[in-house]
């Protein structure tokens, strides 16, 4: 699938890949998905603190 979205690794447990795993099965989701959406609600949530400046950004960051 044809994607704008830039490609990025992470190191995980095997517990918590699992666990992922099937959160995102549950909330029918693809892996990849569940953490695009909980790393944007991390994100936002550090905006709205203060923790973390807000940037313009002309790309979207709240995925779908």
């Amino acid at each position: 699938m044809a994607t704008d979205k830039e490609k990025t690794f992470s190191y995980l447990t095997p517990s918590l890949k699992a666990k992922a795993k099937r959160l995102a099965e549950i909330r029918f989701r693809s892996l990849s998905s569940l953490i695009e959406s909980v790393l944007a609600a991390e994100i936002h949530k550090a905006e709205d603190s203060g923790e973390l400046p807000i940037l313009e950004d002309k790309s979207s960051d709240t995925p779908m």
